[in-house]
């Protein structure tokens, strides 16, 4: 029995250590190294989301602009014989508070309120300074210039829609028929 017992202690005893020396895992460089790859993923990820959300509210900005100002010209259409009170119309400028209200002031009150949510800001959304019509802005305004146009009773309608994302902003140059 004694012998038994020997050998069944040493083949124990070369079994655990080859088990050992035989199973491998991985070294804490290895760990870091997988870790390091997984953060650069995951960093690139969530880049790409912020830029994501980035454009799809300078898109919305842009579409609400548009809509102001294709309102504010549709408007306008509307009341051709009226369209010089148009003229020189900013949303920088108070609404018009007067009753009885013309067309074109109710038309202004409006477009404001339209241009104002553009941003969803009511007070200045930046420090710097920028041009709307030929006024210095700091939030989201339009403006509103007509001129003379080829014919008599065409006029030339320009309205400009800007914001302190889109500084340039956007512009539309028409004719209207007076």
């Amino acid at each position: 029995d004694g012998v038994w017992e020997s050998m069944i202690k040493r083949t124990d005893k070369k079994r655990s250590l080859l088990r050992v020396r035989s199973e491998e895992g991985f070294s804490l460089i290895e760990v870091l190294i997988a870790t390091v790859l997984l953060l650069f993923g995951i960093l690139a990820i969530v880049t790409g989301e912020v830029s994501s959300l980035t454009m799809n509210k300078r898109s919305a900005e842009t579409i609400k602009a548009v809509s102001a100002a294709e309102n504010i010209l549709e408007m306008m259409r509307r009341n051709p014989k009226k369209l010089s009170e148009y003229n020189g119309m900013n949303t920088n400028n108070d609404f018009v508070k007067t009753t009885p209200l013309s067309m074109a002031q109710s038309d202004f009150n409006e477009w404001k309120s339209s241009v104002g949510a553009i941003t969803g800001e009511t007070k200045p959304t930046t420090e710097k300074a920028f041009q709307c019509g030929t006024t210095e802005v700091r939030s989201a305004c339009g403006s509103i210039r007509i001129g003379s146009g080829l014919l008599d009773k065409v006029k030339s309608v320009t309205i400009q829609v800007v914001w302190p994302a889109r500084e340039e902003g956007i512009t539309i140059n028409t004719a209207i028929e007076s």
